[in-house]
């Protein structure tokens, strides 16, 4: 399977969650700005996690708070990953 022409962006946000299950976005956040040790904005990240869940590689899914989703890793994502690496 291709990776579909992923950038090393959605490439990282797949990775954080292969490694840490199910996470907030604002997780994933912290994560991806602690590796690339620069701030992510919202408008950058959100557009990209829903374009992932859109493609089938990752779901979101309402938190029990419903004020904040999970996104966890689909199948289809971790096959990409094992593909890619």
């Amino acid at each position: 399977m291709s990776d579909g022409g992923l950038t090393r962006f959605e490439v990282d946000i797949l990775t954080v969650l292969s490694a840490d299950g199910p996470r907030i976005g604002r997780d994933i956040q912290r994560e991806i700005e602690a590796y690339y040790e620069n701030e992510i904005n919202h408008g950058r990240l959100y557009p990209v996690l829903d374009q992932l869940d859109q493609e089938g590689l990752i779901r979101k899914m309402p938190g029990p708070d419903r004020r904040s989703n999970h996104y966890a890793l689909t199948a289809r994502g971790i096959r990409v990953l094992e593909d890619r690496y």
